[in-house]
């Protein structure tokens, strides 16, 4: 790795953002001599992904109030070159959660929080998010009990313990044009409230949604959210052999419209699983991978995808936590990019081996 500024301190629960050759991080949770404390979100750290050096740098901003709060599981996704982040919690001990946007200008390196007009969604933290069309697409979450009447399919499922707070499985969507939110009337097999999910968008029109924490534990179920149609479908697969175990805190990269890469997380047991699994949409099935340079096992990571020659996707991996989150040991910044996961789809399934997949 060149020298460039140094690094970024291992952090989990942060947010990362790949636009071109630069990978940008801010925020999450951090360690270093004393408890864990949430990062400065001014602090935004890029990496030129071609000469694998690290830029630290301070975001601008018009006022206080375009700064982010310090949190932990914020969810953020690119539209045209700027970073959108919500939700989070600021608070781990009273489950201070925040429902507010904020944009942050990739080229200027600027925070600005977006004025929102009409109903904002409840507080929420470890929902998921991607960009769909121009738009946010949220689903789930964990966060403050949701009020009035719910969108067609949507549910919240009040946490026992702490009863003013739960799951929630709502589908929103946030235009950046009209800075408004509107819910998502679905129908179809609507998948459990839960939190700590992952939310892919795969196809030009479709999503895919796995995992998970809910009031029954963590989940291996996979469902896909038609955008067109506003249908909930379950994945029913075509075997449970080597089928992904209940994950959290895990992420899900699209390699193609047919693939999917899932790497890390929290299991059943409250470990970090050892597991990494390749998802064949097509078929419904799975399979346990393993490649050289494989980078440690983690929870609460960042996996980005970035496009390569010979149609190739390099996963870079960053940060996370391999022990229990709070702990006195946690965060991880750990760059597997010396050696990225390449998948190259053209040789996904050599003829004579149909059981390895080719990643170098």
């Amino acid at each position: 790795m060149g020298n460039g500024d140094s690094a970024p301190d291992g952090r989990f629960g942060h947010e990362a953002a790949l636009v071109g050759n630069r990978l940008f991080i801010w925020g999450g949770a951090q360690r270093h001599k004393g408890p864990c404390r949430f990062a400065d979100r001014r602090v935004i750290w890029s990496l030129d992904t071609t000469t694998v050096r690290w830029r630290k740098r301070t975001a601008r901003a018009g006022t206080k109030q375009d700064i982010p709060p310090s949190c932990v599981d914020a969810r953020c996704a690119v539209i045209d070159e700027v970073a959108y982040s919500f939700g989070g919690c600021t608070d781990v001990h009273s489950w201070s959660c925040l429902n507010d946007v904020h944009a942050l200008d990739m080229q200027e390196i600027r925070w600005k929080r977006v004025e929102v007009s009409g109903d904002r969604p409840t507080e929420r933290t470890a929902c998921g998010m991607c960009a769909m069309q121009g738009c946010l697409l949220v689903v789930g979450g964990y966060g403050r009990q949701i009020a009035g009447r719910l969108a067609a399919g949507a549910q919240f499922v009040a946490n026992p313990e702490y009863p003013h707070n739960g799951w929630n499985n709502q589908v929103l969507l946030f235009s950046p044009l009209s800075c408004s939110w509107r819910p998502v009337h679905t129908k179809g097999s609507h998948p459990l409230p839960r939190a700590h999910h992952s939310l892919t968008a795969c196809k030009e029109h479709t999503i895919v949604l796995f995992g998970g924490r809910s009031q029954r534990g963590r989940l291996n179920d996979m469902h896909t959210l038609n955008m067109l149609t506003e249908e909930w479908s379950l994945v029913v697969l075509s075997t449970h052999l080597q089928w992904p175990e209940p994950l959290a805190a895990h992420t899900t990269s699209c390699l193609s419209s047919k693939y999917l890469l899932i790497l890390g997380g929290w299991d059943q047991h409250d470990t970090v699983t050892t597991e990494s699994y390749l998802v064949d949409t097509g078929t419904s099935s799975a399979q346990r991978i393993n490649f050289v340079g494989h980078p440690a096992m983690r929870a609460n990571h960042s996996a980005c995808c970035q496009q390569c020659e010979d149609d190739a996707v390099s996963i870079i991996v960053f940060g996370g936590t391999k022990e229990r989150v709070y702990s006195d040991k946690c965060g991880l910044n750990n760059l597997n990019h010396h050696s990225p996961l390449y998948y190259k789809r053209s040789m996904i399934f050599p003829p004579n081996h149909p059981q390895h997949p080719v990643l170098h």
